[in-house]
């Protein structure tokens, strides 16, 4: 695909602000264990990062069936006082069996009333060749019939670590879905309008579930090629091993060497295959938590994260570049204009992260169809005409051929501009 190739010219870069603590296969193999996480080794490592005071922890292990076979996991997270806490929410069927609600029960019971915990997701979108190219911002699930959107762990970070926690929890309690009747029946499509304030300028927003995600440009895993490092080099907890073999077998929580966590965005996570998390990506075959640090990382590269989502506020730079390759299509030669007009696709391409590929390239085609066979002295002759002799004005077929292309263009910039005003006020 297009963005693949374009994917491929960009320099892979990286965040700091990051650490990662990878139950990878290392860890299992030393366990002697299949691949799940012990109950009472989660709330150990929750408690190893929160003890350092870190700005926030993403969860990414699902706890229902971990708060099934022990009640100290839940006890734990009820007493949980430390940095904002961020877990997976689970899905609920209306014919879930009683086992499993009890389950969720208790976790839900735990986040409703741990000011310090709340909920995200960790769902990404599947291109139609099974390929992962974007993480929506947020997700709407259906409980019990009821619609309930949720962030996503990445942005729900992104907020926290820009914004800071009270303005984030303000932002949480803002979301709802605009329109709830037979929202459940659209889930699937994502067709669904989010209300919500945006909490960089403090103003009510509707956001469009469709038009609402990150494009990733995999600089981390770039990264990694280019330098020759894994994933544990650069973010991860070097002792996690010794850690969680202690903590499991003898029950005995280690000392560690000091591990910054200080201030940084916390993951937990595994990357080890039989989890099953694997997703096929642009860059290659790639766990979910790595999937989750590339969306970090993408996301922290800008300061105003809903600039990415309010398409509205970016109209005057798409139509600048309509008006600028409508030019040089009438100046220069076709061919050397739409050299000049693609370097410039590209360079927005990337100035946006990847974001309106598609808005972009639909700019591009239509004024190529609409003017491609017009020059610039000619159009101009048109539009001018010489209104004082407008009335003796030669009839002839290209003329007005050119005067209904110059119509055609006006309407077209027209209903662009409602286009994209249209996908957050819809």
């Amino acid at each position: 695909p297009r963005y693949d190739r374009v994917l491929n010219l960009a320099s892979g870069s990286i965040e700091e602000n990051i650490k990662f603590i990878n139950i990878n296969e290392k860890v299992y193999k030393a366990l002697n264990r299949p691949a799940s996480t012990p109950p009472n080794v989660i709330a150990s490592l929750i408690n190893l990062a929160a003890k350092d005071d870190p700005k926030v922890i993403m969860l990414d292990i699902d706890l229902t069936y971990a708060v099934k076979n022990s009640t100290k996991l839940i006890d734990y997270l009820s007493d949980y006082n430390h940095a904002p806490l961020l877990l997976i929410k689970p899905e609920i069927e209306e014919n879930e069996s009683e086992t499993y609600l009890s389950e969720i029960k208790l976790l839900e019971e735990v986040v409703l009333q741990n000011s310090q915990i709340n909920w995200g997701n960790t769902t990404f979108n599947f291109d139609q060749d099974y390929v992962v190219r974007k993480m929506p911002f947020f997700k709407v699930l259906c409980d019990m019939g009821k619609p309930v959107p949720v962030p996503s762990l990445v942005l729900s970070a992104f907020l926290i670590e820009k914004i800071g926690y009270s303005a984030y929890t303000k932002f949480i309690n803002s979301l709802k879905v605009s329109d709830d009747s037979g929202v459940c029946d659209a889930v699937k499509s994502n067709d669904i309008l989010i209300s919500m304030v945006n909490p960089f300028v403090d103003e009510k927003i509707e956001v469009n579930l469709k038009k609402s995600w990150l494009y990733l440009p995999y600089n981390l895993s770039k990264y990694l090629k280019k330098s020759g490092n894994t994933i544990d080099d650069v973010y991860g907890f070097k002792s996690i091993v010794s850690y969680v073999k202690s903590v499991y077998e003898k029950g005995v929580i280690p000392k560690t060497n000091t591990e910054d966590f200080r201030g940084k965005i916390v993951l937990i996570g595994g990357t080890y295959k039989e989890a099953r998390d694997i997703k096929n990506s642009p860059v290659g075959r790639i766990s979910g938590a790595q999937l989750i640090l590339e969306a970090l990382n993408t996301s922290l590269q800008v300061d105003n994260i809903f600039e990415l989502i309010d398409v509205k506020s970016n109209f005057y730079l798409f139509l600048i570049f309509a008006l600028l390759f409508s030019l040089l299509v009438n100046i220069l030669r076709a061919s050397v204009a739409f050299i000049f007009s693609i370097i410039i696709l590209i360079t927005l391409i990337f100035y946006f992260n990847g974001q309106y590929t598609a808005e972009l390239f639909s700019i591009l085609i239509s004024v190529l169809f609409i003017e491609l066979v017009v020059s610039f002295k000619n159009l101009m002759n048109r539009i001018c005409l010489d209104i004082k002799n407008a009335s003796r004005l030669e009839r002839s077929p290209s003329r007005i051929k050119n005067l209904i292309k110059i119509i055609i263009y006006v309407l077209l910039s027209t209903q662009y501009k409602e286009y994209f005003y249209k996908i957050n006020k819809k």
